[in-house]
């Protein structure tokens, strides 16, 4: 009976102890040389330099014309452009484009935000005021005239009235307001 200790076994094999050079019947390895392999495709011989391009010899510069393409550089009259002439003609005249500019900033302590514009209009312009983040409270008014426009931001005081928020008249400036404003000419 076997008592499961490996060395009680009679007949055992000897164990591989990891030299190669002790194998038998190892294959050839390879040398690295191409010459040793068995089965190696054919490798076509090509003559270098090319000798000529599209009939040109020596150090060979193709222009546009060799190929067949246009020059790097030229026009196009426009009545080769499909469709070009009708899609142009069909624009607005500048003098018919209305000015239109946008306007951002804060208030400043006193709740005043003004602008004076580059160049005037020539009667004054619609104009769209928000006041960024604000509540239901925030207001402004608003003074526009061909040169520029002043708006004034505030607050009105609130009190709640069973569980109600309500609105008074009485207001306060708002100062550092953030305030985006649309001009456009009319």
């Amino acid at each position: 009976m076997f008592s499961g200790v490996y060395a009680d076994l009679l007949g055992k094999p000897d164990l591989f102890d990891g030299d190669y050079n002790k194998l038998t019947n190892k294959p050839s390895l390879f040398d690295g040389d191409y010459n040793s392999l068995r089965n190696k495709p054919t490798i076509p011989v090509v003559s270098y330099p090319v000798t000529s391009v599209n009939g040109k010899t020596g150090s060979v510069v193709l222009t546009s014309s060799d190929v067949g393409a246009a020059a790097s550089s030229h026009v196009h009259p426009m009545s080769d452009i499909t469709g070009l002439v009708a899609a142009l003609n069909s624009k607005k005249n500048i003098s018919e484009i209305k000015r239109q500019e946008t306007y951002s900033g804060l208030t400043n302590g006193s709740g005043v935000y003004t602008i004076t514009f580059s160049s005037p209009y020539n009667v004054p312009p619609n104009i769209q005021v928000q006041v960024v983040n604000g509540t239901h409270n925030h207001f402004f008014r608003v003074s526009v005239t061909t040169t520029g426009f002043t708006v004034t931001v505030g607050t009105r005081a609130a009190v709640t009235v069973l569980g109600l928020e309500v609105l008074l008249a009485a207001t306060v400036v708002a100062p550092n307001v953030a305030v985006d404003v649309l001009i456009t000419e009319k």
